[in-house]
Parts: C-alpha cells; structure tokens; sequence
C-alpha cells in the first residue's frame, strides 16, 4: 500500500474487523480509512463508503481501494431481508444480535444436549443462516461491480476478491468455526481477478 501511495495513488481502507484499524498497524500506507462493524449490512455499507469516495476524487486519479467486510463470519447474522431464505431463526439456541463467544457457548451446550436427529436438523440451520449471510455479500458484489460500470470506470478497474480463511460447518463431525485446524474448507480460498477487458482467459 506505501508503494501505491508513494506513485501517486490515492490509498483507501474500508474495514468491517477492527483487525484491520489503525491501532495495529494494518492501516499503514492508507490515507484514509472507515472501519465500521455494524452487522448486518456490513459488506454493503462498505461498499458504499467506497463508492463515494471514488466520487470525490479527480478525474482519472488512479486509486487502491481495499474492501474488508466481516461477512460471513461468526457471529452469524444475516441482513433482515436474507434471514428465513432457507434457515428458521427459532430453531437456533442463540439470538442472532450476541456476540461471537456467547452465540459459540449456547450451540455447543444445545448440541451436547440433543439426540443425533436433533442434532443433524441444527447443523443444517447453521448452514442455511451462513449460506443467508452469503447472500449479503453477494449483493455487496453486485452494488460494487454496478456502481463502478455506472461511473464508466469498471473497464479500467482491476477488482480482486479473495479471504483471508474458510468455516468448518459441521463437515467432519461436529467441528465448526475456524483457527483450529487446517482443514481443506478452512484453507482452500477463493481468489478471482475480474476486468472486463480480460477475455478467454482463466486458470483452473
């Protein structure tokens, strides 16, 4: 980020962990920064916060723009209107507001209490409500990509989308959550390049 601000491109940080905040040192090289972690909404309010800040720049100032949402991420939160896609709130031992290690302790003592069928039926609420939370950040994706063709700059943008870790969900087990292990679901990451003027072009 210091070698792009260095040649001249503006350098901007949009956060939803605080992990990436100025208080660590995550934020050098950036010459502003808005981290928020407000949930829901959080990928989408970012994306946002970006878009405005490109509307405030000069004409063809280049521009390094990094987008950290917090979603999909324990606490599990869907937006309102993502929430009962496919899960059933009301079967879940936890409210959805708590936090990361209070909604952590609920489950395990729910599931330590349950037959295997009653088991088996909350594993596939915890999928359906991560799978809610997807979809949030699927439409912060399509806000991001609209709003830069909107500007006429999506052409010339060169946008990354990748995590810095995956979530166990039951698939061996009853493990779930992430910095345990490193299971394939854990470690195997997206990582997309997209431009439009890339044509025929990708590796498997």
């Amino acid at each position: 980020v210091e070698s792009f601000m260095n040649a001249g491109i503006v350098t901007a940080l949009f956060s939803g962990n605080t992990l990436l905040g100025q208080d660590n040192g995550f934020s050098k090289g950036f010459s502003m920064q808005v981290v928020e972690e407000t949930e829901p909404e959080n990928a989408v309010f970012l994306v946002n916060e970006a878009l405005q800040f490109l509307d405030g720049l000069p004409e063809n100032q280049k521009a390094y723009l990094h987008i950290q949402a917090f979603d999909p991420h324990q606490p599990w939160y869907p937006a309102e209107q993502d929430l009962g896609t496919w899960s059933d709130p009301t079967l879940l031992p936890f409210s959805l507001s708590t936090d990361h290690l209070a909604e952590q302790e609920a489950l395990d003592d729910a599931l330590n209490r349950m037959e295997q069928s009653e088991k088996d039926q909350m594993k596939e609420q915890i999928r359906n409500v991560y799978d809610e939370e997807l979809l949030g950040l699927d439409r912060a994706l399509q806000t991001l990509i609209q709003g830069l063709s909107n500007r006429g700059i999506l052409e010339k943008t060169l946008v990354v989308f990748t995590a810095d870790h995956g979530e166990t969900l039951f698939d061996t087990d009853d493990h779930y959550g992430h910095g345990s292990t490193v299971r394939e679901e854990l470690v195997r990451l997206p990582l997309i390049f997209y431009n439009p003027s890339f044509t025929n072009q990708q590796i498997e």
